[in-house]
């Protein structure tokens, strides 16, 4: 876990992600406006266990992002090319459907420390992220907030900087 990145840092890298997926869908397909829903998806984190050993190490989940509603079934394809798209240059290399049907869709993907996404469309829209195991460089208490990943700024990458998590 040492040789690991931080949680913070992981953290930094991840909602940068989140931001950028929902700000594409919102510029090439729009129509949902989305927001953080901390009463139905709330921030939380647990501790990880190695070979049934508790360690320092922990999983974060931010607040989970949501619109009432979901894009227009033929717009599905597009969408999840934004959202495999966007993935992969964090590095989510392994992606793909859990669900595939009609009326929902549940696309995933996973990173190399064991985080993942799933973004969740039906009756509803919901983007969540959950972290791997990582060490805080600060630990936080029971009464750790954090801000939801759309309060941040809308990304803007220079040319040629890396979205690569760090090392």
């Amino acid at each position: 876990m040492i040789a690991r990145p931080t949680m913070e840092q992981m953290l930094d890298h991840y909602e940068p992600m989140l931001r950028e997926m929902v700000a594409t869908l919102d510029n090439e397909i729009g129509g949902l406006d989305w927001y953080a829903a901390p009463d139905i998806l709330p921030m939380g984190w647990a501790n990880c266990s190695t070979q049934g050993a508790i360690t320092e190490a922990q999983e974060f989940h931010p607040v989970g992002l949501t619109a009432d509603g979901t894009y227009d079934r033929s717009d599905w394809g597009a969408v999840v090319a934004i959202i495999r798209e966007v993935g992969g240059r964090y590095g989510f290399e392994s992606q793909g459907y859990l669900v595939d049907r009609p009326t929902d869709m549940t696309f995933i993907g996973r990173d190399r420390y064991g985080a993942s996404y799933s973004f969740d469309m039906g009756r509803h829209s919901v983007l969540v992220l959950r972290t791997g195991c990582h060490l805080w460089e600060n630990k936080p208490g029971l009464d750790y907030t954090r801000r939801s990943p759309l309060d941040g700024p809308a990304p803007t990458p220079a040319p040629g900087t890396s979205t690569s998590p760090p090392a």
